[in-house]
């Protein structure tokens, strides 16, 4: 099942109310002025020299960060409140929710992970995120100031596409994870929308080679009768308004090759570990790896054990296109 956002086409422009600036024209810089977090994500405008074969980003070359957010009434810019650097936060209020922010940056957009600590307050205002996928916990989406529409609670499993609004809870109950995209999409005008995960089913199947040849099946009887050595997928799609999240389970032997023809698809290792040949790369993943299917690349996976990728297609945006000396 999937429900629509509230008054999604309002979001620039009730940021900009938030911000106290007129025009949604103007608040959107204001933000990367006013909030280091969106600063950097707003930074994100593309590959740098010599970087455009970026495939790679191991879960300890991510770029960390502590952030805290809280809300300020009073404040003569809008009530929301963030913090990034040593000097900033050592000024945050004592109940400023504080998290950890993991981000990998590729030519096509960025991945970042966000952690919320159980028994912490919980303030976390979306800024420049196009997609969400909750990895763990749960937390309440309230709209932000200027936005109609009732708060939406989301948990384990659900996602988020072009959403708005403040994440809130006066404390949190476990640890909050929320894997976030900062990617474009391929329709003009999509629509925001919530799908929730016990909504979204899993397709199967098994591949293998046999005499020579790629088999992929796709019925239970014939995947039941599969080779031990064969590649099993589970995959649970989330489709969005231009775009989608894939949630993938992989078993078992190599799967079979694929070019990709597409678009650029960034993918975050959420579980286990699994070997990766992408183009002439052979690269062994483990959870909290990130990597790029680059456009025009051929590869495919063996999992080591059971293990669980998040994938999101990344089209390119004309802006973020790389230099011409690259």
């Amino acid at each position: 099942m999937t429900s629509d956002l509230p008054d999604q086409p309002s979001r620039r422009s009730a940021i900009g109310r938030v911000l106290g600036v007129s025009a949604a024209s103007v608040a959107l810089p204001m933000i990367s002025k006013l909030i280091p977090e969106a600063q950097a994500a707003a930074a994100n405008v593309g590959v740098g020299k010599n970087q455009s074969d970026l495939v790679y980003i191991p879960a300890k070359d991510a770029k960390v960060a502590t952030i805290a957010e809280w809300q300020d009434p009073k404040a003569p810019t809008g009530p929301f409140r963030i913090a990034a650097s040593k000097q900033a936060l050592e000024r945050a209020p004592k109940e400023a929710c504080r998290y950890e922010a993991k981000t990998f940056d590729y030519p096509s957009g960025s991945i970042r992970v966000l952690t919320f600590k159980k028994g912490e307050p919980l303030h976390h205002m979306i800024t420049f995120e196009t997609e969400i996928l909750v990895l763990q916990g749960s937390a309440t989406l309230s709209p932000l100031p200027g936005l109609a529409g009732k708060p939406i609670t989301v948990k384990a499993g659900d996602a988020l596409f072009l959403p708005s609004g403040n994440f809130t809870a006066p404390k949190l109950g476990e640890d909050l994870v929320l894997l976030t995209f900062l990617v474009s999409n391929t329709k003009k005008d999509a629509k925001g929308s919530v799908v929730y995960g016990k909504d979204v089913k899993a397709a199967v199947s098994a591949e293998w080679e046999e005499n020579g040849k790629e088999v992929r099946v796709t019925k239970p009887d014939e995947i039941k009768k599969a080779p031990k050595e064969a590649h099993h997928l589970s995959l649970k799609r989330y489709v969005f308004d231009g775009n989608s999240i894939r949630h993938a389970t992989l078993k078992g032997g190599k799967s079979a090759n694929f070019k990709n023809t597409r678009v650029d698809v960034l993918i975050y290792i959420a579980k286990g570990k699994v070997f990766r040949q992408e183009g002439d790369q052979k690269l062994e993943l483990v959870a909290g790896d990130t990597i790029r299917e680059k456009i025009g690349n051929a590869g495919y996976w063996v999992a080591h054990e059971e293990s669980i990728f998040i994938a999101t297609d990344a089209p390119l945006n004309p802006g973020l296109a790389p230099p011409s000396d690259t």
